[in-house]
Order: C-alpha cells, then structure tokens, then sequence
C-alpha cells in the first residue's frame, strides 16, 4: 500500500514537471521577436471575421503560426493599434473571373492569403473586396517597384514555428 502511494505520487509529480516544461518551452517559442509574413500569410480558415491563426513564411523561409490579432500593416515599428490588418490592403488588383481571366486592374483587395513571387513582382492574393468581409475571390495584384504599395507584407507576433 505504501509503495503503490509512493508509486503514484512520484507518476504525479513527474507529470507535473512535464506539464510545467511543455508550457514553459511554449513561452520561450512564442516569445520573440516580429515576423515579416515576405514569402506567404495565409489566414487559417480563409475567413477574416472568424479565424485566430495565420501561417506566416518569413522572407528566409522560416514557418510560422501566429496570433492572427498580433498581425499588422506598416513596418516593424507599427502594431495591430495603429496598423491593424483589417486596413490592410492591396490596391490596382485583377479580379480572376469563373475562366480564370484577369478583369482590369481596379479592385482593392483585403487578403486572407497571399503567395508573392518576389524576384519577379508578381502577388497572387485571396481577399475580400470590403474591409471585414469573407466574400473570398482570386486577384493578381502584381507590381513594378519594390516601393510599390503591393510589395508591403504583414507583421505577426506571438508565432511559433521557425
């Protein structure tokens, strides 16, 4: 009877350690700097006015999921306050239509995701045409200058990953 105790107090306490480390090693992996969403942001659940979590790749390629309410336009020194993601936008887009033609490059876009090609200044983007919208559609907003209002991208914080 005292052994099975002992037994079962010590199976209690190694639990707990184990516990306390696994929240512990979270914090350390959240705690950290910004991440700048350059190589992909997507929205998880595709929809702007529901979602938590956004996957974001930095422009090194390093993963990450983050708190979609930490996410933010602007620079690293803005935040979801003064920035927030629901204001951010990409302007002059195409709209795919059902055949997958580029209509006339008019729309503004509120993405859910975005999947850049860099190098080449091309920026496919899922987005809604109104600010806090889940009407999802497929744009091409391309562009031609690094200082282009399209080559901006997303900062997340409170991620894990990398």
């Amino acid at each position: 009877m005292f052994f099975s105790s002992c037994l079962r107090c010590a199976q209690t306490t190694w639990a707990l350690v184990g516990l306390m480390s696994l929240v512990l090693l979270q914090t350390v992996v959240t705690a950290g700097p910004q991440q700048h969403c350059g190589n992909s942001f997507r929205i998880i659940g595709h929809a702007r006015t529901k979602a938590s979590t956004v996957e974001c790749i930095t422009y090194a390629n390093e993963y990450y999921t983050c708190d979609l309410s930490t996410c933010h336009g602007g620079s690293e020194k803005d935040n979801p306050g003064n920035r927030p993601l629901s204001k951010f936008a990409y302007r002059r887009c195409r709209l795919y239509d059902a055949k997958d033609k580029l209509g006339p490059a008019d729309k503004t876009v509120y993405p859910t995701a975005i999947y850049p090609r860099n190098s080449a200044m091309l920026l496919n983007v899922f987005g809604a045409p109104q600010e806090n919208s889940d009407t999802i559609a497929h744009y091409n907003c391309d562009y031609k200058s690094t200082s282009d209002v399209n080559n901006r991208r997303p900062w997340c914080s409170n991620c894990m990953g990398g």
